[in-house]
């Protein structure tokens, strides 16, 4: 039916995308719904805590919308796409292999790096149209409320999600094409993405974490405030390198390593 494995790829994941993607853009758009709320009732606020500044901003934070959304969906909602690249990661080449079905299409006249990079690149895609889905949902949210803001500023905030998503996806993808155990690359990197997050959320109130905070891929990410301050393309450009040298040696490891032993 698909001559090559990126179209069957994104032909058997469509509707996960699309459940996704629905699941994301109505949490985006509730969340954006409670800015007049919030804004109000953070603006009537002399000073927040700094121990709770890291989790809800400040009250300046809340006086316009492009800083709530900077804060209450862009640095909160990113667990999501990191939730969903993860499942669809780990599911490609360690999901398939622990099915019997990786090995079937190994079988057949294709090369084994070709298989690894047309996953690779229909995960891309699938997750870039999730990540998508947040910034639809952000301007739906927009006109319901009556707001606005840059939309080159919302496309490079959706673009700085899809690469700290990546960051943990492609880890899982390339520890599941390494090991072929898909419960080992999925708990691995879960338990890095809410390691680094937290070490991340704690490090500005909390000296002694602000050294491992540099090795947070989060420290990387809407810092700061993308909407609010506009791209930094050093901190993106971090975590691409990040994800280009897991899939490299990913690559490498995988296209020698006997999947039959499994």
């Amino acid at each position: 039916m698909f001559k090559n494995t990126f179209l069957k790829t994104l032909f058997t994941k469509r509707w996960m995308l699309i459940s996704w993607c629905a699941g994301i853009a109505a949490l985006v758009i509730f969340t954006m719904a409670f800015y007049p709320t919030l804004s109000k009732s953070f603006g009537e606020l002399k000073d927040i805590p700094e121990s709770l500044k890291s989790f809800v901003g400040d009250a300046s934070t809340y006086s316009t919308i492009t800083g709530y959304t900077d804060l209450q969906v862009f640095a909160q909602l990113n667990t999501m796409t990191i939730i969903f690249g993860i499942i669809l990661f780990t599911g490609l080449l360690a999901g398939e292999e622990t099915e019997g079905t990786l090995q079937t299409l190994l079988a057949q006249p294709v090369e084994r790096s070709r298989v690894y990079w047309e996953k690779l690149v229909a995960a891309l895609v699938l997750l870039g149209v999730a990540c998508l889905s947040i910034a639809i949902g952000v301007i739906i949210g927009l006109a319901f409320i009556g707001e606005s803001m840059s939309i080159g500023r919302l496309l490079a905030a959706t673009l700085a999600t899809w690469l700290i998503s990546l960051v943990f996806s492609t880890l899982g993808y390339s520890i599941g094409a390494i090991t072929g155990k898909r419960g080992i690359a999925g708990g691995l990197v879960g338990a890095l993405a809410f390691t680094s997050l937290l070490v991340t959320s704690l490090a500005e109130s909390v000296d002694s974490l602000k050294a491992a905070d540099k090795l947070s891929p989060f420290h990387y990410f809407n810092k700061p405030g993308i909407l609010q301050h506009g791209p930094d393309w050093g901190n993106m450009a971090v975590l691409a390198i990040i994800s280009i040298v897991a899939l490299i040696i990913g690559g490498i490891l995988f296209k020698r390593r006997d999947i039959y032993q499994n």
